[in-house]
């Protein structure tokens, strides 16, 4: 009785073990999956992994995915921490590198001061992925949203996603471009784009290639949105940034850069809203931006294009989502510099407030004096309708048809 107690307890055990250690299991193409314990690595570089049944069969490493891979080489290629976090530092996947330190905590050849080291950095590993997870899938939700036209619920989620990973720049990317083409609030939307662009600078994402595009198109939106402000300035030093990256420099980026010269020039010759009037050294800075990056890009000078370019970087659901709203193949806002798509602009007539000007009427008023009551004629000041505006306020912008250029 004793030893079938024993025997029971041991098989137990067994199980238990297998259990602990058994994982999902894929392939590179993520079609086929299993869940299996890992048995070893052999020299031919083949996995043998073994199924609950027992049954055991080997696949090359090269044939796992890439988590799959990153668990391997942490059980069988790191022999101490610093090798691990040296892993850690050179990948970008969350999910890569949890994967890494559950084999690095399941291998026998590590001791177990090291694996103590590794199972409290495990812990915040695990948690970035849960963050990096839920991020993704509020962006997601978001874009849905934006395809039903729900903007406010759209920027909700994410706010909320830019708030669940604070060292991402793409809730915050997005989030500038619905409120650009949606409900042209470039205010808003230039604070978004502040946001991901401080954190994109605090990372050095110029020098991280899985951060490059997101934020050369935080830089490019960032300065589009200061254009609209009138903060011409500002807009030059951030697209001075991207040239000094000495990056690859999207095309889009180029015609934008084009574009703000020519409303520059047009600017110096005649003072109108649609255009760009500033100053003359304003204008000498954007006509050697302008040369920087034609020297750069290697691009030969063309008209510039109608509307302003936004980037979405890899946002191609984005694209499809407000692809109603205008041309998003080149992400374009086309809306009139002048009224900003409103199609009114406000009355010309400095003196009107609102569709009233200040004017005045005599009245006659009445004054006892000694000598008896006597009248006499008085100013009394009044607001009267504008002529220009019609007391409207604004009135249609000649600069544009239907708001855009």
């Amino acid at each position: 009785m004793r030893w079938a107690t024993v025997l029971f307890a041991l098989l137990a055990m067994s199980a238990i073990a297998t259990t602990l250690f058994a994982r999902q299991w894929s392939d590179a193409s993520g079609r086929h999956k299993v869940e299996a314990e890992f048995v070893e690595l052999e020299e031919d570089g083949r996995v043998q992994l073994r199924r609950d049944d027992g049954a055991i069969f080997r696949i090359a490493r090269e044939k796992l995915s890439a988590v799959d891979q990153a668990y391997v080489q942490g059980r069988c290629d790191f022999a101490s921490f610093a090798e691990l976090q040296e892993f850690q530092q050179a990948t970008a996947s969350e999910a890569q590198i949890s994967a890494a330190y559950e084999g690095f905590l399941a291998s026998a050849k590590v001791d177990d001061e090291e694996k103590a080291q590794a199972r409290a950095a495990l812990a915040a590993a695990e948690q970035a992925v849960v963050a990096v997870e839920q991020h993704d899938e509020l962006i997601a939700e978001a874009v849905k949203l934006a395809r039903r036209r729900a903007w406010d619920e759209a920027i909700a989620r994410l706010r909320r996603a830019s708030r669940t990973l604070p060292t991402s720049l793409d809730a915050d990317l997005v989030a500038g471009i619905i409120l650009v083409k949606s409900e042209r609030d470039y205010k808003k939307a230039e604070n978004h784009f502040y946001k991901a662009y401080l954190r994109g600078k605090k990372q050095e994402a110029f020098a991280q290639e899985e951060l490059q595009a997101e934020y050369v198109a935080t830089v490019n939106n960032l300065a589009l949105t200061r254009i609209r402000a009138g903060k011409l300035t500002s807009a030059q030093t951030l697209w001075t940034e991207i040239v000094e990256a000495e990056i690859d420099i999207p095309q889009e980026v180029m015609i934008n850069v084009e574009r703000v010269c020519w409303l520059v020039q047009q600017g110096q010759e005649e003072k109108s809203p649609q255009y760009l009037p500033t100053s003359e050294k304003n204008a000498e800075r954007y006509e050697q931006l302008y040369a920087l990056y034609r020297g750069t890009a290697g691009a030969e000078p063309r008209e510039p294009g109608d509307g302003w370019l936004y980037l979405t970087a890899a946002h191609a659901d984005l694209k499809r989502a407000l692809e109603p709203y205008g041309n998003w193949q080149a992400c374009e806002d086309r809306a009139c510099m002048a009224c900003v798509g409103e199609e009114r602009v406000e009355c010309p007539n400095r003196k009107c407030k609102k569709g009233t000007v200040r004017s005045y009427r005599y009245e006659t008023r009445y004054k006892n004096t000694p000598a008896g009551r006597i009248a006499f004629q008085t100013k009394v000041p009044i607001r009267v309708p504008c002529k220009t505006c019609q007391r409207a306020g604004d009135i249609d912008c000649e600069h544009c048809e239907g708001g855009e250029f």
